[in-house]
């Protein structure tokens, strides 16, 4: 009957992205340890968006942290808006003493209350635009720092690598070839060698162990 010949336990090694092969650095026949270099596709493509995904992730953790000049320019705001209140709160105690004095006109006392709610507002406001533009910008860090994760996870598809020792049995691709996705370039074998054998139906009977 004829047949082949195979390892007991054998896989493929099969691309992840289209690329050119720049090395197999395998033979057939060679042995290989688990996580060893089967193939290295070019990737300078990958490498530029991993650079520019840095830059974007690098420029959003220094534009999210305290001194930021986004964030510093608001906390300077807030800086004047709580001395600005401090003054119109000792002046409307003031003016307080004096209405109850009768040493004030009310509308004079009445534009004080006024300013020393204004200060109250303006600082209430500017704290709120502070902590929402610290919650964007540490979401717009989030994301960008996902981006570049996801890059970095996609430059490990360049490198085709064994998920076992064992021998090589068979290479489908060469150096400087394209390759698709999905497309095998390595057969790698392991264990025990088996003959398979194509027997017919009619001959099946035949067959016993030993």
């Amino acid at each position: 009957a004829s047949g082949f010949i195979e390892q007991e336990n054998n896989y493929t090694v099969s691309a992840k992205i289209d690329g050119i092969i720049l090395s197999l650095p395998i033979k057939e026949g060679s042995q290989v340890s688990q996580d060893d270099l089967v193939a290295l596709l070019d990737s300078d493509v990958q490498n530029n968006q991993l650079r520019e995904a840095r830059v974007v992730y690098e420029d959003a953790v220094e534009n999210s942290a305290p001194n930021s000049p986004q964030l510093q320019n608001i906390q300077t705001q807030i800086d004047q808006a709580e001395k600005q209140l401090t003054f119109d709160k000792e002046n409307l105690r003031r003016y307080e003493d004096l209405w109850e004095k009768k040493s004030v006109a009310r509308m004079d006392f009445e534009k004080v209350e006024l300013q020393h709610k204004a200060s109250q507002a303006n600082l209430t406001s500017l704290q709120k635009n502070y902590e929402e533009l610290q919650q964007s910008l540490e979401l717009q860090e989030e994301r960008t720092k996902a981006q570049f994760q996801s890059q970095q996870l996609l430059l490990k598809d360049y490198r085709l690598i064994t998920r076992q020792s064992g021998t090589v049995i068979q290479l489908y691709k060469k150096e400087g070839e394209l390759v698709r996705r999905g497309e095998a370039i390595a057969r790698i074998g392991s264990g025990a060698y088996l003959i398979k054998l194509y027997v017919s139906e009619e001959d099946i009977t035949k067959i016993n162990i030993g």
